[in-house]
């Protein structure tokens, strides 16, 4: 099986709408509770804040699977690759 699909078969955690403090201490308590497999998107607003919590937990990023929507309003040509390196710097 690929490890990808391993990966992406598992308990997902979604973030929407949770952000700063609160959103830290879900994903903390998600991570304790076992999920490794992790939702955002740009329009969540909360790309960077994952980014951090995921950062502090520990867990080693290769052991992670996360995943992020580009939102509509980046859908255009000169918008789509910039927003996803933002968010990939968001989510480091």
């Amino acid at each position: 099986m690929n490890i990808m699909f391993q990966k992406a078969n598992q308990r997902m955690f979604g973030t929407f709408p949770l952000k700063g403090d609160t959103l830290r201490a879900a994903i903390a308590a998600a991570i304790d509770a076992g999920y490794r497999a992790f939702d955002t998107a740009q329009a969540y607003g909360n790309e960077a804040d994952t980014g951090l919590a995921l950062a502090e937990s520990g867990i080693a990023r290769d052991e992670l699977c996360i995943t992020t929507k580009v939102t509509v309003e980046n859908f255009s040509r000169e918008r789509f690759m910039p927003s996803v390196e933002q968010s990939l710097r968001d989510l480091r």
